[in-house]
């Protein structure tokens, strides 16, 4: 890390991108890594994601590593979920801020009693979510440094891949990503 005025910067971010599953994708990542680090002499790895399971799986890459779920996404999926529950948003988001898990499943469970069922479902999609997301959750706080995943894919690679008009064959995605992260 380095600072840059009153902003944290990463010094020598890699940015990896392809079309493959996931496994490919993090033994890649190893290699690329691997070829300009020493990774028995890593002391930090941060893998942040939007809550995918094959972007947690990274974490069995790296010695030590922590995921930790982006804020953005996070975000996203509680205003879907309880944006029309005042009461039931500021309790979980609360939650979720102290890191308490007993306090956001009892939030999360007053705020189906409170919900129709249609939201009943989202308000249990999303319950699924952070669970499944909750050691993304709570991890180290030196990780919130990591910014926003989203912004990052949007202006490294989605901002050329999704231009108006713009068709891809899977081959042709997979080569593009590829040169564009080269280029980061």
């Amino acid at each position: 890390k380095e600072q840059k005025g009153d902003r944290v910067g990463l010094k020598e971010r890699k940015v990896v991108a392809g079309c493959d599953d996931g496994r490919d994708f993090w033994e890649e990542t190893v290699a690329k890594v691997g070829s300009r680090w020493d990774l028995s002499k890593l002391k930090e790895v941060w893998i942040g994601g939007d809550g995918a399971s094959w972007v947690q799986a990274g974490v069995e890459y790296f010695d030590g590593a922590e995921y930790q779920l982006d804020e953005f996404h996070l975000r996203k999926r509680l205003h879907e979920a309880l944006g029309h529950d005042e009461e039931g948003y500021e309790a979980v988001a609360s939650a979720i801020l102290s890191k308490d898990l007993d306090a956001l499943k009892k939030s999360l469970s007053d705020a189906e009693k409170r919900a129709s069922q249609r939201k009943r479902k989202i308000i249990k999609d999303f319950r699924q979510y952070v669970l499944d997301s909750w050691d993304g959750i709570k991890t180290s706080d030196e990780a919130a440094s990591l910014g926003t995943i989203e912004g990052q894919i949007y202006h490294w690679i989605a901002r050329r891949m999704k231009r108006v008009g713009a068709r891809w064959s899977p081959d042709g995605a997979d080569r593009m990503v590829r040169l564009l992260a080269t280029k980061a």
